[in-house]
Protein backbone atom coordinates (compact mmCIF):
# COMPACT_ATOMS: atom_id res chain seq x y z
CA UNK A 1 0.00 0.00 0.00
CA UNK A 2 2.90 2.16 0.80
CA UNK A 3 4.65 1.63 -2.64
CA UNK A 4 1.10 2.63 -4.23
CA UNK A 5 0.75 5.53 -2.64
CA UNK A 6 4.16 6.88 -3.92
CA UNK A 7 3.83 5.95 -7.14
CA UNK A 8 0.02 7.24 -7.22
CA UNK A 9 2.06 10.97 -6.28
CA UNK A 10 4.66 10.32 -8.51
CA UNK A 11 4.93 12.69 -11.79
CA UNK A 12 1.89 14.81 -10.18
CA UNK A 13 1.71 18.36 -10.90
CA UNK A 14 1.48 20.52 -7.36
CA UNK A 15 -0.59 24.07 -7.32
CA UNK A 16 1.38 26.82 -9.11
CA UNK A 17 4.30 28.00 -6.41
CA UNK A 18 2.60 31.08 -5.74
CA UNK A 19 -0.56 29.10 -4.75
CA UNK A 20 1.58 26.66 -3.33
CA UNK A 21 2.21 28.22 0.15
CA UNK A 22 -1.00 29.27 0.84
CA UNK A 23 -1.77 25.42 0.32
CA UNK A 24 0.81 23.59 1.62
CA UNK A 25 2.89 27.04 4.17
CA UNK A 26 5.29 25.73 6.07
CA UNK A 27 2.82 25.76 9.50
CA UNK A 28 0.10 23.54 6.80
CA UNK A 29 1.82 21.19 5.28
CA UNK A 30 1.21 17.89 7.15
CA UNK A 31 4.06 15.00 7.19
CA UNK A 32 3.34 12.76 3.94
CA UNK A 33 2.55 15.69 1.42
CA UNK A 34 4.06 15.08 -1.76
CA UNK A 35 4.66 18.00 -3.88
CA UNK A 36 1.48 19.62 -2.93
CA UNK A 37 -0.72 16.35 -3.07
CA UNK A 38 -1.87 14.40 -0.33
CA UNK A 39 -2.17 10.36 -0.41
CA UNK A 40 -5.28 8.92 -0.88
CA UNK A 41 -5.29 9.29 3.20
CA UNK A 42 -3.58 12.82 3.32
CA UNK A 43 -7.23 14.18 3.54
CA UNK A 44 -7.33 12.92 6.85
CA UNK A 45 -3.99 13.53 7.66
CA UNK A 46 -4.62 16.89 6.45
CA UNK A 47 -7.74 17.88 8.45
CA UNK A 48 -6.03 16.11 11.61
CA UNK A 49 -2.85 18.69 11.35
CA UNK A 50 -4.84 21.58 10.75
CA UNK A 51 -7.31 20.45 13.88
CA UNK A 52 -4.44 20.38 15.56
CA UNK A 53 -2.82 23.25 15.01
CA UNK A 54 -5.31 25.46 14.70
CA UNK A 55 -6.74 27.73 18.19
CA UNK A 56 -10.17 26.21 19.50
CA UNK A 57 -11.52 29.54 19.22
CA UNK A 58 -11.20 29.57 15.33
CA UNK A 59 -13.01 26.23 14.80
CA UNK A 60 -16.45 26.90 17.33
CA UNK A 61 -17.82 30.29 15.46
CA UNK A 62 -21.33 30.47 16.37
CA UNK A 63 -23.09 29.96 13.12
CA UNK A 64 -25.93 32.56 14.03
CA UNK A 65 -22.94 35.40 14.05
CA UNK A 66 -20.77 34.09 11.93
CA UNK A 67 -19.27 36.27 9.00
CA UNK A 68 -18.56 33.76 5.99
CA UNK A 69 -16.42 34.69 2.63
CA UNK A 70 -17.34 33.14 -0.68
CA UNK A 71 -14.55 33.93 -3.25
CA UNK A 72 -15.14 32.77 -7.09
CA UNK A 73 -15.15 34.11 -10.52
CA UNK A 74 -17.26 33.30 -13.84
CA UNK A 75 -16.80 29.36 -14.65
CA UNK A 76 -16.90 28.23 -10.60
CA UNK A 77 -18.57 25.15 -10.45
CA UNK A 78 -22.35 25.58 -9.94
CA UNK A 79 -23.23 23.50 -6.88
CA UNK A 80 -19.96 24.40 -5.07
CA UNK A 81 -20.87 27.57 -4.83
CA UNK A 82 -24.29 27.52 -4.21
CA UNK A 83 -25.17 24.92 -1.82
CA UNK A 84 -22.13 26.14 0.75
CA UNK A 85 -23.73 29.68 0.24
CA UNK A 86 -27.48 28.17 0.58
CA UNK A 87 -26.75 25.86 3.28
CA UNK A 88 -24.78 28.33 4.98
CA UNK A 89 -27.95 30.98 4.96
CA UNK A 90 -30.37 28.59 6.27
CA UNK A 91 -27.79 28.33 9.13
CA UNK A 92 -27.86 31.67 10.04
CA UNK A 93 -24.66 32.33 8.59
CA UNK A 94 -23.98 36.44 6.72
CA UNK A 95 -22.56 35.32 3.85
CA UNK A 96 -21.12 37.63 1.36
CA UNK A 97 -19.95 36.89 -2.15
CA UNK A 98 -16.55 38.54 -3.35
CA UNK A 99 -15.51 38.04 -7.46
CA UNK A 100 -12.30 39.70 -9.10
CA UNK A 101 -13.95 42.84 -10.20
CA UNK A 102 -17.20 42.87 -7.69
CA UNK A 103 -20.04 42.16 -10.59
CA UNK A 104 -22.58 39.21 -11.39
CA UNK A 105 -20.81 35.69 -12.11
CA UNK A 106 -21.61 33.09 -14.11
CA UNK A 107 -21.04 29.34 -13.04
CA UNK A 108 -20.48 26.56 -15.24
CA UNK A 109 -22.88 23.49 -14.36
CA UNK A 110 -21.77 20.55 -16.13
CA UNK A 111 -21.05 20.73 -19.90
CA UNK A 112 -22.16 24.58 -20.19
CA UNK A 113 -22.77 28.24 -18.55
CA UNK A 114 -25.00 28.37 -15.42
CA UNK A 115 -26.55 30.51 -13.40
CA UNK A 116 -25.71 33.52 -12.26
CA UNK A 117 -24.28 34.67 -8.66
CA UNK A 118 -24.78 37.84 -6.76
CA UNK A 119 -21.98 39.56 -5.99
CA UNK A 120 -21.49 41.79 -3.05
CA UNK A 121 -17.84 43.39 -3.22
CA UNK A 122 -14.26 42.96 -5.29
CA UNK A 123 -11.79 40.55 -3.97
CA UNK A 124 -9.38 43.39 -3.58
CA UNK A 125 -11.72 45.27 -1.30
CA UNK A 126 -12.14 42.20 1.23
CA UNK A 127 -10.54 42.10 4.61
CA UNK A 128 -9.93 39.17 6.06
CA UNK A 129 -10.81 40.76 9.62
CA UNK A 130 -14.26 40.91 8.49
CA UNK A 131 -15.16 37.40 8.19
CA UNK A 132 -14.64 34.24 10.22
CA UNK A 133 -14.25 31.89 7.57
CA UNK A 134 -13.51 31.67 3.57
CA UNK A 135 -15.07 29.50 1.14
CA UNK A 136 -13.30 28.94 -2.32
CA UNK A 137 -16.02 26.99 -4.89
CA UNK A 138 -14.12 24.74 -6.98
CA UNK A 139 -14.21 24.29 -11.12
CA UNK A 140 -12.19 24.05 -14.10
CA UNK A 141 -12.06 27.69 -14.45
CA UNK A 142 -12.64 29.84 -11.45
CA UNK A 143 -9.63 28.24 -9.66
CA UNK A 144 -7.10 28.51 -11.97
CA UNK A 145 -7.98 32.17 -12.67
CA UNK A 146 -8.39 32.84 -8.53
CA UNK A 147 -4.73 31.39 -7.99
CA UNK A 148 -3.25 33.98 -10.39
CA UNK A 149 -4.83 37.02 -8.76
CA UNK A 150 -2.40 38.96 -6.45
CA UNK A 151 -5.34 40.05 -3.94
CA UNK A 152 -6.77 36.98 -4.14
CA UNK A 153 -3.23 35.08 -2.65
CA UNK A 154 -2.65 37.68 -0.18
CA UNK A 155 -6.67 37.48 1.12
CA UNK A 156 -5.87 33.74 1.29
CA UNK A 157 -2.73 34.21 3.08
CA UNK A 158 -3.96 36.44 5.36
CA UNK A 159 -7.03 34.01 6.25
CA UNK A 160 -4.55 31.13 6.83
CA UNK A 161 -1.99 33.16 9.19
CA UNK A 162 -5.30 33.89 11.48
CA UNK A 163 -5.96 30.22 11.65
CA UNK A 164 -9.76 31.08 10.10
CA UNK A 165 -11.33 28.27 8.75
CA UNK A 166 -10.23 28.21 4.44
CA UNK A 167 -12.99 25.69 3.04
CA UNK A 168 -11.39 25.36 -0.42
CA UNK A 169 -14.49 22.73 -2.62
CA UNK A 170 -12.44 20.38 -4.76
CA UNK A 171 -10.57 22.03 -7.37
CA UNK A 172 -10.82 25.31 -5.18
CA UNK A 173 -6.83 24.89 -3.80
Amino acid sequence: ARTRARRSNRGAAGPPSAWAGVIIGRDFTPKGAHNGIFASSGNLLAKQTLVKDTPAEALMTDIKKAKILIIATNGFEQSELEVPRDKLKQAGAQVTIASLDGKEITGWEHTDWGRPAQVDLKIADAKGADYDALVIPGGVINPDKLRIDEPTIKLVKDFLASGKIVAAVCHGP
